[in-house]
């Protein structure tokens, strides 16, 4: 008996504890221990009168049921008191728990339905545009297109010195203080696929032929693209590119095919160069359809534009291939084509601010080699808004500040200066298409842009055996250079440091005209305009025009723009004395032809540009745009005609910095 007495007063094991009352709901617990916890009934007809009084003297909302539906339900105590009582509350159907109302002071105020869609459903922006026309610019000719050797004679000792580097005792791979070392062709293509883990099997499966165009690639032509090694895109991220994807070894093989075969003509050399052609744009084909379903990792948009910077290049150092007549340039349709690219993949919607994006170096150089090409080739193209708007080009602004102000390879400037040449133009059309609106913002943000130029400063690394040095360029600097030997016994720069401080100096000062003489509209005997001119000329004058220290990396453009700008006589014989140097290598070039087309446009200039007076009116709009007669007689008259051909527009091409002309039918 008195086991069972002590079982039957046990107290009863709960799983979990009633949920105290609410003070505002329920009347206060009792004093009496033994006084039973109010039952549902009486909490919920509490329930019901507070919610009544607190609707009545509110002017509360409920949200809207799709939120409603996703409020937390009761907790498990509640709910089985609750089910017991369901009885009760089909007969009271107000009589309902709170996290069940539609309405309560716990959601507040009804919101705008448009807080709840961007909470809810938050429209983002797509990752490419709506509609992807993707079409491959050089099917066109694929299957007419021959290749014509140039049968270039190679010079003494088997040395080449222009933009390809022959016999150049240097290594391909190595610290950039390296070249005094000596080694043979054979050598350094086995030292750079060993440093850069090559797969050997790889490169012994290749064709004997094709294993002679990829030294010449990795040796001789990326040799001469630029003095840094560490952002030569050519070297260091298209080549490593070559035995992971098809198309970029084919493009690979048929760039360097076409060189080979000037120096070797051979048939053999010839067929293979038009076989990788063909396979390289068929497969770049089926990777633009690829790109059109938005299929590709980023990876291999890397290796299409990769291939398409490749093919660029093709088919502007063969003249024998340019399309006829007026049409677009084969490079060009390829460039912008690779800015669709870039802009489709651009990862900047996922950021607010594109300081946080961190692209990949094989991406910075891919959009530098596609956007130098579209950038370069407005100049001397009329004004367009459909050319810079939309915050086109912007992707060279991703990275932090540090990575946008170094002095890259493929440009031989900062992205940053790069991309104030396409903002200069913009303004510039900004201006000529509405002069009247555009006069209230357009000379305040010339000036801006014009005082943000004249204080900028690049940077960049150069690699030596004992470390990497980070080199600041500006005046300074480049004045400390030549004061501290760096020239040789002919007045020429003869170290890396120099170059580059030199050429990405060449390009600041090239901007300022370019914007002074289009943006500004200043007359060419403007003072301004002057001391540029002269900053640039002192600078081109110590640049070498051959050897191991003359590259791609030369400022083609600035050379150019300072014959066309120069009105004393020293300015324009230092521009036209560096064409004449520069022709004279024998390498697969653009520059014989433009060097014409200047000469030509200068006889042109001379009689029909004339000079405003000084002083010149203070609005933009007021100043006569002598920039534009000329753009105008370029491209609707075709004045500057040279041996068969016909200058159509001055367009800085990708690759080489060298102009490109059309030819005549």
């Amino acid at each position: 008996m008195a086991s069972s007495f002590a079982i039957t007063n046990r107290p009863r094991k709960r799983a979990r504890e009633v949920d105290p009352p609410c003070s505002s709901l329920a009347s206060p617990p009792s004093s009496d221990p033994s006084t039973s916890p109010p039952n549902s009934a009486t909490l919920l007809a509490s329930a019901e009168t507070s919610y009544q009084t607190s609707h009545t003297h509110s002017n509360l909302q409920s949200p809207p049921a799709e939120v409603a539906q996703h409020e937390p339900s009761n907790p498990p105590a509640r709910r089985r008191r609750l089910c017991n009582n369901s009885r009760f509350e089909r007969s009271h159907p107000s009589a309902q728990s709170l996290s069940r109302l539609a309405e309560g002071p716990l959601h507040g105020p009804k919101p705008p339905s448009s807080h709840y869609e961007l909470i809810v459903t938050p429209q983002l922006p797509r990752e490419c545009p709506l509609e992807l026309n993707f079409s491959s610019p050089f099917e066109d000719h694929v299957e007419t297109r021959q290749l014509e050797g140039l049968n270039y004679v190679r010079l003494e000792k088997g040395i080449v010195n222009g933009y390809i580097k022959l016999g150049a005792p240097r290594l391909a791979a190595g610290h950039e203080g390296d070249d005094n070392r000596q080694k043979s062709p054979h050598n350094k293509l086995t030292v750079w696929l060993r440093a850069h883990q090559y797969p050997d099997q790889w490169f012994e499966e290749l064709h004997p032929t094709d294993q002679r165009f990829f030294g010449f690639y990795i040796v001789a032509w990326c040799s001469g693209r630029t003095v840094l090694r560490r952002t030569n895109t050519w070297l260091v991220d298209i080549a490593q590119m070559a035995y992971k994807d098809n198309c970029v070894k084919h493009a690979l093989l048929a760039l360097a095919g076409t060189y080979v075969f000037d120096y070797r003509p051979l048939q053999k050399y010839k067929d293979m160069a038009e076989y990788h052609y063909k396979r390289a744009v068929i497969l770049l084909s089926l990777q633009l359809g690829a790109a059109r379903n938005d299929s590709l990792s980023d990876g291999d948009m890397e290796a299409v534009l990769a291939a398409i910077a490749l093919l660029n290049m093709n088919d502007v150092v063969c003249s024998e291939h340019w399309r006829l007549q007026k049409r677009v340039p084969r490079w060009l349709d390829g460039a912008r084509l690779s800015c669709q690219l870039l802009d489709a993949s651009d990862p900047g919607h996922r950021y607010r601010d594109p300081v946080n994006i961190q692209p990949s170096d094989a991406r910075v150089g891919n959009a530098i080699l596609a956007s130098r090409a579209a950038i370069f080739a407005l100049p001397m193209m009329p004004l367009m808004l459909e050319n810079t708007k939309d915050k086109q080009f912007v992707w060279l602004l991703q990275g932090s500040e540090l990575n946008t102000s170094r002095i890259h390879g493929g440009c031989g400037m900062a992205p940053s200066l790069l991309y104030q040449f396409a903002q200069i133009t913009h303004m510039a059309a900004l201006t000529h298409l509405d002069p009247v609106d555009s006069s209230f913002f357009a000379g305040p943000m010339a000036l801006r842009m014009l005082h943000d130029l004249l204080g900028l400063s690049q940077w960049y690394e150069f690699e030596r055996a004992t470390g990497v040095t980070k080199v600041k360029v500006d005046v300074d600097t480049i004045a400390g250079l030549l004061r501290s030997g760096h020239l040789d016994a002919h007045g020429a720069i003869n170290s890396k440091e120099g170059m580059t401080a030199s050429t990405a100096e060449a390009w600041r000062f090239a901007a300022i005209i370019y914007l002074q003489c289009r943006l500004l509209r200043l007359p060419r005997n403007h003072p301004d305009v002057l001391c540029q001119a002269a900053n640039l000329a002192a600078t081109i004058r110590v640049m070498p025009t051959s050897g191991y220290m003359f590259t791609a990396q030369a400022p083609f453009f600035p050379v150019f723009l300072l014959g066309v700008v120069a009105v004393e006589e020293e300015h324009s014989k230092c521009a036209l004395d560096w064409f004449a140097s520069v022709t004279e290598t024998k390498c697969r070039s653009s520059v014989p032809p433009a060097y014409e087309a200047l000469k030509k446009t200068r006889e042109w200039m001379a009689s029909n540009v004339h000079d405003a007076s000084l002083p010149i009116p203070d609005r933009i709009v007021d100043r006569h745009g002598w920039w534009e007669d000329v753009v105008d007689h370029i491209c609707s008259r075709g004045a500057v005609t040279t041996c068969a051909f016909r200058f159509e527009a001055f367009v800085l091409l990708a690759g080489d910095f060298r102009w490109v002309y059309q030819r005549r039918e």
